[in-house]
């Protein structure tokens, strides 16, 4: 089962609950996905730092860059990738292409929930 949240981690969802208060209700480890393009660094970074922070801590099966749009002019999309891996604990799982019909490299999500 796949839960979307929309939004973040930190976004209301009633006057007193936020997504992160939902995800640990539900308790899944969270796909953590990240629009390619210029800011996708830090915003990947707040994200895991706030799941490993806020409350209970939420666990991070990985993170998938996506790209949203063919775009050659954003010249961060081509480092956003490596950088991510370098600088995030939690792990890399694929890339997202814009029109994709798959991930790139494929996940083995079977595999991925022995880790969790």
């Amino acid at each position: 089962m796949i839960v979307e949240g929309a939004g973040g981690l930190l976004s209301p969802i009633t006057a007193s609950k936020l997504f992160a208060d939902l995800a640990a209700a539900i308790g899944y480890p969270l796909v953590v996905v990240v629009p390619n393009r210029i800011g996708a660094i830090n915003q990947c970074l707040q994200t895991l730092v706030v799941a490993e922070s806020y409350r209970a801590r939420l666990s991070v099966a990985g993170v998938v860059l996506n790209d949203t749009v063919e775009d050659d002019s954003d010249p961060s999309r081509g480092s956003n990738a490596d950088e991510i891996r370098r600088l995030a604990k939690d792990p890399w799982l694929t890339r997202c292409r814009c029109e994709g019909t798959g991930f790139d490299p494929p996940i083995d999500w079977f595999a991925q929930c022995d880790s969790w």
